[in-house]
């Protein structure tokens, strides 16, 4: 995976969940993770990418992601979450088939990983037949598929010039799914395209509409449950 840097982003709150999040990822996706940040975090790859506490979603942030960006000297770069775990062994070899595809078709602005949304994705064309999986090219807008077939921020491998060409200066994180989709279906230069079955099979630990709820039902496995039990802090109500 030479070409790819893992971001996660993490502010605020979110900081609680790093050790699960560490965790998960050395289990079930060992890869190298560069945290997209508002402080320092003590023995891992950090960039202070916002100021403290910033409220990404909401806050005007598109700058500074794309100056972060910039500096990372890679084409692709995969957005993670601290609260979008992988809950299953994430095969890394299927994984950089799908990077080196994006890496040579420099029209593909995303490469979907979320395994969600795998039954949606069947349908569409194949455009590469691997043993273990096939590679989709996905229509922007229609069909039943949503945001997956253009911006949606669940996990993903985008290529960074796409990123740095379609963000809007003054967009929070959350411009690029919620208005982006509109945007991304009126140009015609980029499209996205997704595995099946899908690669990252995940957890979903928070709710925006609910910023003290910790969902760790949607865990499967008890010991990982249990572990990310230990971090949850007082206050929180487990579900």
């Amino acid at each position: 995976m030479l070409n790819t840097e893992f971001v996660i982003f993490v502010t605020g709150r979110y900081h609680w969940l790093l050790e699960p999040l560490l965790y998960f990822y050395e289990k079930y996706m060992p890869v190298p993770l560069t945290f997209f940040s508002d402080r320092p975090i003590e023995g891992c790859n950090a960039v202070e990418v916002f100021s403290r506490d910033m409220r990404i979603y909401h806050e005007p942030c598109g700058k500074l992601i794309k100056d972060a960006l910039r500096n990372l000297k890679k084409p692709i770069v995969m957005f993670g979450y601290m609260d979008l775990l992988p809950i299953r062994e994430v095969d890394l070899r299927l994984l950089g088939i799908l990077e080196q595809y994006m890496a040579g078709n420099c029209h593909v602005a995303r490469g979907n990983l979320w395994a969600g949304a795998q039954w949606q994705i069947q349908p569409f064309p194949v455009i590469l037949e691997h043993p273990g999986f096939t590679i989709h090219k996905l229509p922007a807008t229609g069909s039943g598929i949503g945001a997956v077939g253009s911006t949606t921020l669940l996990p993903a491998l985008w290529r960074v010039d796409f990123l740095l060409d379609f963000i809007e200066d003054d967009w929070p994180l959350d411009r690029i799914e919620s208005i982006g989709p509109t945007k991304f279906s009126q140009q015609s230069w980029w499209y996205s395209i997704a595995t099946f079955p899908g690669l990252f099979d995940m957890c979903h630990l928070l709710l925006t509409a609910s910023p003290y709820l910790a969902r760790l039902s949607t865990i499967p496995n008890v010991q990982d449950r249990a572990y990310v039990a230990q971090f949850v802090p007082e206050g929180y109500e487990l579900v």
